[in-house]
């Protein structure tokens, strides 16, 4: 049988306590810690986005070489006459590459889109 009077000191007690800063601090880690096991760490968060932009960069290579492969046996010049953006003929090489990623490799149009300029003194 539970005695009253000891049990209504230990309410107020834990009343007391629930609102200290270690106990504030714990249960903040203890919130931190269940959803790390549920999405997993930061460090297995960045590993797997680095693991999915390796593949979409290898995958986006491998289309590359395989686009300069054909240009090659087919014996056909790589560049234009005018490369211009508003140019109707941007060039062999240009071309292909918009036709393969708008029309058949949708995921990676974003890639080919993106200008990237590692000579630039940005980078």
């Amino acid at each position: 049988m539970i005695n009253r009077p000891h049990f209504f000191q230990f309410l107020v007690k834990s009343k007391k306590h629930s609102s200290t800063s270690t106990h504030l601090t714990n249960l903040s880690k203890m919130c931190a810690y269940k959803s790390s096991l549920k999405r997993g760490s930061v460090v297995i968060q960045l590993s797997s986005f680095h693991k999915k932009q390796v593949e979409i960069n290898r995958k986006y290579m491998s289309s590359l070489i395989d686009i300069v492969l054909y240009l090659a046996k087919q014996g056909i010049a790589f560049r234009g006459h005018n490369e211009n953006l508003d140019s109707l003929n941007q060039g062999n090489y240009k071309e292909m590459c918009h036709m393969v990623f708008s029309k058949f490799m949708p995921d990676l149009k974003n890639v080919y889109e993106n200008k990237i300029n590692h000579t630039s003194w940005k980078v």
